[in-house]
């Protein structure tokens, strides 16, 4: 029997083969994309309907060129269908210009380019680790997961938010090293607006990022687009045709029960919005808004601690779910009062994490897929734990490291679900998109949502208890030294 110890033989017998694992795995769920056998693993595969999130990019581009809203999309027949288009207006052009390709064919374009970024956002996080077989593994982290299929599955524009994140927590890691450099930079310019043009999940952490010296210059900058272009697409006709009016828009903001339909179909309901605003292109905006107040578990496709807690335990007072957002936006506070450029850009990583984690927590409609954010955030965190970086070495980072291991596991739905729904089937697919809600509202699953829902809950409050104490603590030292 060898005397040499088994963790040692383990980490070489890895540095050589993970990446023809990495590999093997990526190309097996490429493979599943169009023969379908890892959807069983997947709760939101369930109907069948493979990229419907990305079918409606394409078709608000095609909308732009014909003078009709970004927002209508059923107003054309590109692809076998789509969802309703939610993002900013900028990403029709951005992103929908792959509508000159048949579906199918952008449809795999986006899924190769969705790839080669999560291998870019690897790269990223390889550049801060000192060990061959640690950057061997973020490829690993970022590509191969349930989540990271989901992604996929979708061809959602979520790809874009991971960027994002990647991006501002390589300059981060940069303004540790460098904190006096005070310089345009390019890439949190682009990281900051590939999230504003797509889904502005960072909003709430602007703060801290204006609180970073060496990034305000560059974030003055990124706002000022961000209001230019936004501005274009409200105001300019032709960019929105299908405007109500800057009155109707304002009074909307103000009052967003102006927005929903009240009867449909004979039935009342409160989910719907009201189509002449819906196909405004404020309505991303509104949306937005909207969403901010809402509180419910009533769909079982959702993920977060909030949708977990709200079915195990009943009614929870919404603030309750806001509190961890609310701690970000303190410690984010904080930061301006911490004189040392190094401590402060440490403990602005921190309470970064925190406050991509408070998304899990506010926001109740968590799908799987986006917890690609979170796992991007934390393969940096691995990053700067294994090189050494000061501040990084504590073994609460290392807890919160270990914390997300269960995003890798696939959920119970597996061992759960119920042939008799046809899941996954040609049937469910052919469904017309709107019986969706009200199969899921139907709680097929209800008395196993919380199973279902633990391994994706479990970790995100283990890292919000782990998050909340180390950037307390950031903060609390690098004000008081």
């Amino acid at each position: 029997m060898s005397d040499t110890p088994r963790w040692p033989r383990l980490i070489a017998f890895l540095d050589k083969r993970l990446p023809a694992i990495t590999a093997i795995i990526v190309v097996v769920m490429l493979f599943s994309l169009r023969y379908r056998f890892l959807d069983y693993f997947i709760i939101t595969t369930w109907h069948g309907k493979m990229g419907l999130d990305f079918f409606s990019v394409p078709r608000a581009f095609i909308n732009l060129t014909h003078g009709k809203s970004i927002y209508d999309s059923w107003a054309n027949n590109y692809g076998p269908y789509a969802s309703w288009f939610p993002y900013h207006p900028l990403t029709a052009p951005l992103i929908g210009w792959v509508a000159v390709f048949p579906p199918w064919a952008a449809y795999s374009f986006f899924v190769l380019f969705s790839v080669a970024s999560l291998c870019f956002c690897a790269y990223l996080a390889g550049k801060f680790c000192t060990v061959d077989i640690s950057r061997k593994a973020l490829y690993f982290l970022f590509l191969c997961s349930p989540p990271a299929y989901l992604l996929l599955w979708n061809g959602q524009m979520h790809i874009f938010t991971i960027i994002s994140v990647s991006l501002i927590c390589f300059e981060l890691a940069s303004a540790m090293q460098k904190p006096d450099e005070r310089k345009m930079r390019p890439l949190l310019l682009l990281g900051v607006l590939a999230c504003f043009f797509t889904k502005p999940i960072i909003l709430p952490a602007m703060i801290l990022l204006f609180a970073v010296r060496a990034f305000r210059r560059t974030m003055w900058w990124s706002l000022a687009i961000y209001a230019i272009v936004s501005a274009a697409f409200v105001f300019i006709p032709v960019l929105n045709p299908a405007s109500v009016g800057t009155r109707a828009e304002l009074y909307a903001l103000a009052h967003p029960d102006a927005l929903m339909s009240r009867v449909f179909d004979g039935k009342v309901i409160h989910v719907q919005y009201r189509a002449d605003y819906a196909h405004d292109n404020a309505i991303h905006w509104l949306n937005m808004r909207n969403l901010t107040g809402v509180m419910r578990a009533d769909t079982f496709e959702f993920q977060s601690l909030s949708s977990f807690l709200v079915d195990l335990l009943g009614d929870i007072p919404p603030a309750i779910f806001k509190a961890p957002m609310a701690l970000a936006g303190f410690c984010s506070l904080a930061l301006f009062f911490i004189s040392d450029d190094i401590k402060r850009n440490r403990a602005a990583f921190y309470v970064f994490a925190l406050c991509m984690l408070s998304f899990y927590i506010a926001y109740d409609s968590v799908y799987e897929y986006h917890f690609t954010t979170l796992m991007a955030v934390l393969a940096f965190m691995f990053a700067f734990y294994e090189s050494g970086f000061e501040g990084f070495g504590r073994p609460a980072v290392k807890a919160a490291c270990a914390a997300g291991a269960l995003f890798y596991v696939p959920t119970a739905y597996f061992w759960l679900r119920n042939p008799a729904f046809g899941y996954h089937g040609a049937r469910t697919a052919a469904w017309p998109l709107f019986t969706i809600p009200v199969v899921l509202a139907g709680h097929p699953y209800g008395w196993a949502l919380w199973i279902i829902r633990l391994d994706r809950a479990l970790p995100v409050f283990a890292l919000f208890c782990i998050l909340s104490y180390i950037s307390v603590s950031e903060v609390f030292n690098g004000t008081h030294s």
